[in-house]
């Protein structure tokens, strides 16, 4: 073999393996690329979604904040017909429901949520700051699994959220009455490390 077939020869094998390392490193971007979305897909499949509904700002920041630092993905409504009109558009594994909101109270939104197939397997807890026997009873009856007393602790707010997943096998009861904790006004917002928050109605 002469000096120049060499020299050819070794020039189409140098170009041949830079184009397979080019594809191998193209293959290997897409699969990459694939494999990182799939994962990302399935984590965000297995996140359960909670339903904030609550009227007042502060409220709805801190548990947020606590869920999603729990792992959950959270989405905000700021009242009644907001609440109903998300849980109808996205997927919604837990609401979480004020009492006292304007235009349409939470006692109100559960029965509306009750009474509509597409939405009556979603499981609700209502949250109020006044726990009387008679909100409870009606909230209960509305077909809330349970009623959260605001303040809450951090722990009890896990606990609740738990339970009444679906999958975690909770049947409709309220808790005992507590002497509802007030948050006085012009304080700096609670820490949300600390054992008691949850401020708003």
């Amino acid at each position: 073999m002469s000096i120049r077939h060499f020299l050819r020869a070794r020039q189409t094998m140098r170009c041949h393996r830079e184009k397979w390392l080019r594809n191998f490193t193209y293959i290997f971007a897409v699969a990459s690329s694939a494999w990182a979305a799939q994962i990302s897909q399935n984590l965000i499949s297995t996140m359960a979604c909670v339903l904030i509904v609550d009227d007042d700002l502060s409220v709805q920041l801190t548990l947020e904040f606590c869920l999603q630092d729990a792992g959950y993905s959270v989405m905000l409504a700021e009242d009644g017909p907001a609440g109903l009109r998300v849980a109808a558009e996205k997927q919604v594994d837990l609401i979480l429901l004020d009492v006292n909101m304007p235009q349409m109270n939470g006692i109100a939104v559960c029965q509306a949520l009750k009474a509509n197939p597409a939405l009556s397997h979603i499981p609700v807890v209502v949250m109020t700051s006044c726990p009387t026997r008679e909100t409870v009873s009606h909230a209960i009856a509305a077909g809330a699994l349970e009623v959260m007393s605001k303040p809450f602790e951090l722990a009890q707010l896990y606990a609740i959220v738990a339970r009444n997943l679906p999958g975690g096998e909770k049947k409709a009861e309220a808790p005992p009455a507590q002497s509802p904790r007030i948050q006085p006004e012009g304080l700096p917002p609670p820490n949300l490390r600390s054992e008691t928050f949850g401020l708003g109605n």
